[in-house]
């Protein structure tokens, strides 16, 4: 069995940082937020490919019940409490979107309803790409189990590669009202950035020494060309665009903005996440409430559209500019909470259930499929 990957609060930060953004954009602060669920996905490749290879020895049976209880424990418990709490919401207001919804919401497949619907309820349409993440799990442990670490090796690349044609291919066949909106939320748009991200953990041992020794220099230049390609949008942008990220080269609805800008995005979030793993990172990436920020990050990605709709709707005086640290602060206090006392406890009981698997395996290191 190989070694299990270290915790890095470096990591932790970046998640922060991720969710941060989504938030900002979210209240129409940052027009570039929407990047954030792109980070999230290229750290979530790198992350479940090394706690899956860290596995690969197991038989199959083993190495699939541990992987899907663990990931069963840290996903599933806030994610349908907090549906429980919205369908009762919805249905004393007799809200008929959640009847249509509710089956997708309950199954993990709410990404495709929403690739043919458009105006989904705010406190739930965030979902989506927690479905998208589930999607992942259901393919990624049997693509890194049956194939040789030398084969992942050229399947990843391949997979990168292939990205820019899945993505152009969801927007050319979505048959929705809205194609990009539809190719936005499409699974195979994202196996990109799974496999980039899975590139990093792979223990090939030319990879690993050429980007470890070149990781600031692979950083750089991914930094380099993602300004270079928002550069570039900004001076084809049209003045109507030029305050919006569409203007950064980053946004747009046509056919080669779809296809490309991912492409940028998935190196440069890449190459951070290997500068952080290989190197020691910058003092402020380990800052006690960034890293902290992460730590809670699955919660203030759930719960910030409910804060937000709370600052929008209550009945004070002053902008909704101004009610923006109450949407922080609900958010960070829900999120704060419920990792204390829901998140944390079933973190630790899964601690417990991987150790006393660690022991089961080591005293009986045969089993049968």
């Amino acid at each position: 069995m190989r070694e299990s990957i270290k915790h890095n609060p470096a990591l932790d930060s970046f998640r922060g940082l991720a969710v941060l953004a989504v938030m900002l954009f979210h209240y129409s602060v940052i027009s570039a937020g929407w990047i954030g669920v792109q980070a999230f996905f290229v750290l979530s490749g790198y992350l479940i490919t090394a706690i899956l290879l860290a596995d690969k020895d197991l038989c199959l049976r083993d190495y699939l019940v541990s992987f899907y209880i663990k990931r069963a424990l840290r996903i599933w418990p806030l994610y349908y409490a907090f549906i429980l709490v919205n369908l009762l919401v919805f249905l004393v207001m007799a809200d008929p979107y959640i009847r249509h919804q509710l089956p997708y919401l309950l199954t993990y497949t709410v990404n495709f309803y929403q690739m043919r619907h458009v105006g989904l309820p705010w406190l739930m349409g965030h979902f989506w790409s927690l479905a998208v993440e589930e999607q992942f799990y259901l393919v990624w442990p049997f693509v890194i189990y049956f194939f040789s670490i030398p084969t992942l090796g050229k399947i990843l690349p391949a997979l990168f590669l292939a990205g820019p044609l899945l993505r152009g291919l969801a927007l050319l066949f979505s048959f929705s009202s809205d194609p990009y909106a539809a190719m936005y939320r499409a699974t195979s748009s994202y196996f990109d950035a799974f496999a980039i991200g899975g590139l990093i953990a792979l223990p090939l041992p030319t990879l690993q020494q050429w980007r470890m020794k070149y990781s600031k220099t692979i950083f750089i230049t991914a930094a380099l060309a993602l300004g270079a390609y928002a550069l570039f949008g900004m001076l084809q942008a049209r003045p109507a665009d030029f305050a919006s990220f569409t203007a950064f080269g980053l946004g747009g609805t046509d056919l080669v903005a779809g296809m490309v800008k991912y492409i940028f995005l998935n190196l440069f979030f890449a190459a951070a996440i290997n500068y952080l793993v290989s190197n020691k990172p910058p003092a402020w990436l380990e800052n006690r409430t960034l890293v902290y920020i992460g730590l809670i990050s699955y919660g203030m990605y759930v719960f910030h559209p409910l804060a937000r709709s709370l600052a929008r709707v209550l009945p004070w005086p002053g902008s909704f500019t101004l009610r923006m640290p109450f949407y922080f602060a609900v958010t960070i206090l829900a999120s704060a909470a419920s990792y204390k006392w829901l998140e944390k406890p079933i973190l630790q009981f899964k601690e417990r259930l991987k150790t006393r698997w660690s022991r089961n395996n080591a005293a009986q290191p045969e089993c049968s499929d």
